[in-house]
């Protein structure tokens, strides 16, 4: 592939690599995940942005402060649509949800994934959350994103057919073909490679075999 790996197929990524850009020298400032999110979304070092560790869920990303203006915001105040899907670990309370550091839609989890495998969400009044989140915040997904607005009620189970990756995967595929004609900047954020020892479909297994 575009990255010389011999064994897994990215066609797709090739052919984006091919017209596009190619990024081969890339760094981290942490290997910790929140203050290395944070530091991607706001250009600043974690002594510059405060966060040098993992968040609970009273700590989070400050959107009134200098540290903590991000660059899809920039791009939102210029008429861009922007989407965060997947992972956000930035704060888990409300007031510091995605859709308030820059982003219009937002379809992920605020802190640690659901199950791999058919996921269950539970809505309520306010936020959706994973039925396994814990007590006081954890996972979930503010209302605001408008994938749950007409196919949930308060209160109730709902059941995700499939692996989760898909599942996003699918979500930033709505939100590509909704913003064909605006300027856009998607923001993809899988969790699975975190766990790279979880089962894929047969079918995308099949060009392996």
């Amino acid at each position: 592939g575009a990255y010389g790996n011999r064994e897994i197929h990215t066609p797709s990524m090739d052919r984006i690599a091919k017209e596009g850009m190619l990024f081969t020298n890339s760094f981290v400032n942490t290997p910790v995940c929140s203050p290395s999110r944070a530091t991607y979304l706001s250009g600043l070092y974690p002594s510059q942005h405060t966060i040098i560790d993992f968040l609970d869920e009273n700590e989070a990303f400050d959107k009134n402060s200098y540290e903590s203006l991000t660059w899809p915001a920039v791009l939102q105040k210029h008429g861009y649509k922007t989407a965060l899907v997947g992972k956000w670990d930035l704060g888990v309370l409300p007031r510091y949800f995605p859709t308030r550091h820059g982003f219009d839609h937002f379809f992920g989890y605020l802190s640690d994934p659901p199950e791999n495998i058919n996921p269950k969400f539970k809505v309520n009044n306010d936020f959706v959350e994973t039925a396994s989140s814990r007590k006081g915040g954890g996972d979930s997904f503010p209302r605001s994103c408008g994938y749950f607005r007409d196919n949930a009620a308060d209160g109730k189970i709902q059941q995700f057919e499939g692996p989760l990756p898909d599942i996003l995967t699918n979500n930033a595929l709505a939100f590509l073909k909704a913003n064909m004609d605006n300027p856009f900047a998607l923001l993809l954020h899988y969790d699975a490679p975190h766990s790279p020892f979880l089962p894929v479909s047969k079918q995308d297994m099949a060009h392996y075999n």
